[in-house]
Parts: structure tokens; sequence; C-alpha cells
């Protein structure tokens, strides 16, 4: 093979080429390993966690999710974009192989690129080629001209764009090289290094020549300097990413706030006081964000004007871990209410829009909760509203202190049974929950409850005045002792009842008792999914009396984000005759109402309020009726709705259209 094909056969200045490339090779791969070990180390200061059982089943999310790129694809521009730049590199890489070792011998060593299977990868190299450039142009395009809020416009940002660009145009280069010199039928199979071979005949073959080291020589400095970028940028992801969603947390969504145990005398603080308080996979987070920005976008704090930004959170905590390596923990800023401020962390509504926005599957709630905790339970700080909130629970076992024993009152005017008056065995214990029971509002929805359980011959009993607070919004809250008094006093009044199923109308309370409570053996049923099912079997006879009515549906975060419940309830705004409108962010992507993660206590003094923002989503579908299925969703947008003047909108929960419509 002639010099013109093996560059590292010249001399520079005196220097073989060979020896130069290799020892450039070789401090270019040192500084990346060096690189790696540091951040490694780092991710190793979070505490142990458990993350990699079921290990099927995770590497199912990674092929979904890394290799088939599905969360990323949702987005009709970036995605596409991101995947034709990671595709490509897949299909680049036994290319790229081959270009580190052919030039070092003089020879194609790799067997797939030579003989009849040359062409196959010809064709293949040269169109992955042409799609990363073309990506690379609209990731450009997109980040400088179109200029989302989300993305920022940096120097990491650009240079590496600029060295995948000049690693994809020398490839294409020294083909195009190739073919101009010396005529090949495979140039039918590389049809963008075709064209620029016959952009190139005629050149002289010592041009060539110079022009092909050149390229060579850039192409090999292009591709080590990515190498020695990438784990000093966000885009470490790029190793990061499959292992970040192998380590995923395999728990239900529902319950994934760890319990903090009290009994260990060895904790001397409790909460994440200290970046080491984080778990390991947690820190593992802060390294493969790509600072995207998706989960900042998807954040109903962030779109309300609050300071919390998801993707700033995990920037924040990444440069915190870095910036403390060698400092003793008493030297460095507080984390809770420091590097994070404790404006950021109550601003949060948990509602997990940003993990579900996330392509490589970071955590932000559980970070956030920890933080919240060690303010709570550790420094005895939290707002004066969330104060009072966790009085009321102590001395009432309810979020307004009202009397309990008046929990049950108003429902004995209904005839509903308590537990202890009925005889036999019964279909459902209803837990009404404290909205159902004190708020106005939300009485008639278990009042609607009531009604459809009587129609369908449902035996049901109530808790009655034996019912408390579950402690969900406590928890998220930070005061996870208050939690655990709570679950443990309502644990033991329920088995005691030993139910075999339990109905409830609150997506907090079905979330906590399906997964926070530990009732094995007792299966948790929201109001929604039962309607669904007693109107599909035909328990439940409606008549469609809402033809003619637009109703749009308001997805509560807690039951469909956290628990998947999405095409229940929306069937049911079928059976009863209505046109079913949704709102421009709808199901696992619906806009937050502002009062979940405890923000239901929390007043919102702040710019633009979170429910203002989704009525007018809602209003924006020209729906007549905004249908959810959550009591803290229904207050939320009745006080939207109210705020807007809109006296021709109402909002309901679906159990009262269904009430509404059913026959005598």
């Amino acid at each position: 093979m002639s010099p013109l094909f093996v560059p590292t056969a010249l001399v520079y200045l005196g220097v073989p080429g060979l020896a130069l490339y290799v020892l450039v090779g070789l401090v270019a791969l040192a500084v990346f390993a060096w690189e790696v070990s540091e951040r490694l180390h780092l991710v190793a200061r979070g505490k142990p966690e458990a993350r990699f059982d079921r290990l099927g089943a995770r590497l199912g999310t990674v092929l979904a999710n890394v290799f088939g790129q599905r969360r990323l694809l949702r987005d009709p521009y970036s995605g596409p974009m991101h995947a034709a730049i990671f595709w490509g590199f897949l299909v680049l890489l036994i290319g790229n192989l081959n270009f580190l070792v052919a030039p070092f011998f003089g020879r194609v060593l790799l067997p797939p690129l030579a003989g009849g299977a040359y062409p196959v990868f010809a064709l293949s190299q040269d169109l992955a080629e042409d799609a990363v450039i073309v990506a690379v142009l609209a990731a450009w395009y997109k980040r400088w001209v179109m200029r989302p809020e989300r993305l920022e416009r940096n120097v990491d940002a650009l240079l590496l764009l600029v060295l995948i660009f000049a690693l994809m145009a020398t490839d294409l280069g020294m083909n195009a090289l190739r073919f101009a010199l010396r005529p090949d039928p495979a140039m039918a199979f590389s049809p963008g290094a075709h064209l620029i071979a016959l952009a190139l005949g005629g050149i002289p073959a010592v041009w060539a020549r110079d022009l092909y080291a050149a390229l060579f020589a850039l192409h090999y400095a292009a591709f080590l300097a990515i190498l020695v970028e990438i784990p000093r940028s966000k885009h470490f992801h790029i190793f990061l990413a499959p292992v970040n969603v192998l380590a995923r947390d395999g728990r239900p969504k529902g319950g994934r706030i760890v319990p903090i145990r009290f009994e260990d005398e060895s904790l001397d603080h409790f909460g994440a006081g200290r970046i080491e308080d984080l778990s390991w996979k947690h820190l593992l987070d802060t390294f493969t964000c790509t600072e995207c920005g998706r989960c900042q976008d998807a954040c109903p704090a962030w779109s309300s004007g609050k300071p919390l930004s998801p993707k700033r959170l995990m920037v924040d905590l990444r440069d915190h871990l870095v910036a403390s390596e060698n400092v003793p923990p008493d030297e460095r800023p507080p984390l809770a209410g420091g590097v994070i401020s404790e404006e950021v962390l109550w601003a949060c509504t948990t509602c997990r829009a940003c993990e579900e926005a996330c392509p490589v599957f970071n955590e932000h709630v559980p970070d956030i909760v920890d933080m919240r905790r060690y303010l709570v339970l550790t420094e005895g700080r939290a707002p004066a509203e969330a104060q009072s909130y966790f009085q009321n629970l102590e001395k009432a076992r309810n979020p307004w202190g009202r009397d309990p024993f008046d929990r049950g009152a108003w429902l004995r005017d209904l005839g509903v049974p308590t537990v202890d008056e009925v005889e036999g065995e019964i279909d459902y214990l209803y837990w009404v929950g404290c909205a159902g029971a004190y708020d106005d509002r939300a009485r008639r929805v278990t009042e609607a409850v009531v009604r459809i359980l009587r129609a369908t011959g449902t035996r049901f009993a109530v808790l009655g005045a034996n019912e408390g607070c579950t402690g969900e919004a406590a928890r998220r809250l930070g005061n996870e002792y208050l939690f655990q008094t709570l679950r443990d006093d309502n644990r033991e009044r329920i088995l005691a009842a030993r139910p075999r199923r339990i109905l409830v109308t609150c997506p907090h309370c079905f979330n906590t008792f399906r997964h926070e409570y530990g009732l094995e053996g007792v299966e948790v049923v929201h109001h929604a999914v039962f309607l669904e099912e007693m109107v599909r079997t035909g328990a439940l006879r409606l008549r469609p009396q809402a033809e003619g009515r637009r109703i749009t549906y308001h997805d509560p975060c807690y039951l469909g984000r956290y628990n998947d419940v999405y095409d229940a309830p929306r069937a049911l705004i079928g059976a009863v005759g209505a046109q079913g409108v949704e709102m421009v962010r709808h199901r696992e992507r619906g806009l937050c109402c502002g009062a979940g993660g405890g923000r239901m206590w929390l007043e919102e003094d702040r710019h633009q309020r979170v429910n203002a923002l989704r009525v007018t989503e809602a209003l924006d579908t020209g729906a007549d009726t905004i249908a959810t299925a959550c009591p803290f969703c229904l207050v939320m947008l009745k006080d939207g709705l109210n705020e807007r003047g809109e006296e021709g909108v109402e909002a309901k929960d679906v159990a009262e259209l269904v009430a509404e419509a059913l026959e005598p």
C-alpha cells in the first residue's frame, strides 16, 4: 500500500509518524482513563445501594431507551436528531476500529471490511456519516438559531459538535481522495464520498497524498479530543447512560422513597445533609445528566416562575460533589438550604414529570425529599404552613385540625355503615380520606361514590372516626417520623378490619396504601378503576346524558405518572356520552395541578400559580368541563377557574359524571 494510504509511514519534523501517532494516542488514553477514574471515585462516595436485581428486565430497559432511544424519540425534532448521531456512531464503530489499527499496520485487519462484505460496509459507513453530519447541523441550528430556553449555548456544547463534524467530514474526505486517485467499482456504495471524489477529479497525486495525510491527522486529533473531552463534560453521559439506565430504580414508581430507620443508633442526623448522604446511584445521576433541559420544560415549578430547575439541581449537586472532594465536611457549605436553596426544595410538587422526561433515567424527587428531611428532622426548619400542617396531624390526625370524631358524622346521615356495624364479609373497605370527609367540595364526590356503590349492590363499609390521615404529604414534606407514626396507626386499624379490598378516592392515599403501607394481601383500588370496571362489565348501567358536552381530563400525577392509570377515567367520559378532548400536555406528559409534594398545604405566592397554567391549558381545548379523579386536583382546578372568572366551565370528578348518568 502506498504512503498515500499509510500516513503513519511519513516523517513529521524528523519524527517517525508511527511513533508520533502511538505516543499521542497513549497520552490521550491515559488522560481519558485518569479522568474516568476520578469521576467514578467521586460516585463511590455515595451510600451503598443495591441496583442490579432482575437483570433481565433492566437490560430490556437499556435496549429500549439507550439503543432504541424510546424516550428521546418523543421529541419530533431533537429525538430523530439525537438518534441519528447515536445510531450513526454505532454503525461507524467497525470503521473507527479499523481506522485505529489499519494505518499502523498498512493493511485492513478486520475481516468484515474485506472481500464480498465490503460494499455493505462501505454503504453503511457512508450513509451513517452523512446522517451524522446532517444531525450535527440540525443540533447546531436548534441550539444557536432556534435557541430554546432549556438548552444553554456554551463552548462545551459547541466544541463537541465541531469535533463530531470534523470526525465525519475528514473520514468522508479521506474516502473521496482514495476514490479520486484510484477509481474503484466500490465507489457506487459510498455516495457521499463519491460526490466529493467527482469534485476532486484531476487533483495532482502529490497534493492528494499531502491532503490525505492532513485529513488523517485531523481525524485522529478529533477522535482523541472527543475521548479526552467526554469525561470532563456533560457528554460523559455517552458512557454513563447505559449504566445509569441499567441501575434505574426497579421498585414501583410510587414506592421509591426509602424509609428512615429511626431505631438505628448509628445515625447522627436524618436526611441528606451532606453530599455523601445520597446514594452512589444518585451521585451517578449528576454525571449522567445530559443538561438537555427536558426535565426543566416538564417541571410545573419552573414553568410557573419558581427557582426550581431539575436540570440545575443535577448540575449544582455535581459541581458541589467535584468541589468538595478534598474539603473537610465542616468546611463545606451546607447541602440542604445552602448548595440547594430552601426556596428550590420547597417549590417541588414531587410530580415526577422531570423523571418521566429524563432520557437517562435520573431520579430527582428522592434527592429533594431527602434534603427536605434534613431540614425538617435535623435542622427543625420548614415553612410556617408546613409546621401548622404537622401540628394538625399530630393533634387531630387530619390536615385541618378538625375534631377526629366529626370525621364520619356526616356519613351517618347517608346511612353508611362502619366496619363495626356490618355483619359478615364486605366487598370493599371504603377509605373516604381527609378531603372526602372534611372538605365541602370533596364531600360531594364522596356522596357520588356512595350512590354508585349502592347502585352496583356493593357491600362496603368505612372506618369512620377511626380513619386518620395517611401522612403522605407529611412524608414528602420531609417529616418521615410523623408519616411512620400515622402509617403504623392506620395500618393497625385497617388490618383489624380484615378487608380484602380497599376502595380509595384520593390518588395520594391510593399510592400510599399500594406502595408504602405494606398491606400485603389487600388489594387497593382507585374509584376511577372501580367505576370503569363496573361500567365495562354491565354492573353499572348509565344513560349517556352528556351528549354534546366537551370534557377534558386532567391526569392526577399520583394516579397517572405514579401508577399508570390513564385509560379508565377517559373511558368513563366516553361512557357518559361526552366528547373527550385532550390538553396539549396529557397522560404521562400531563402538567401537575400544583398540589403534590405537600404543596396543597403551602401558600404559593411567587409569580404565576401552577393551577393557573393548567386551567389555561384546559380552557384552550374549548371544553365546558374539566374532569379529574383527585380531590386535590379538583380544588386546584376549581380555584383556577374562579380566579379567571370562568363561570361557564366547571370542574368535576369522574365519579360525579357517572353518578349524574345513573339510570333510575
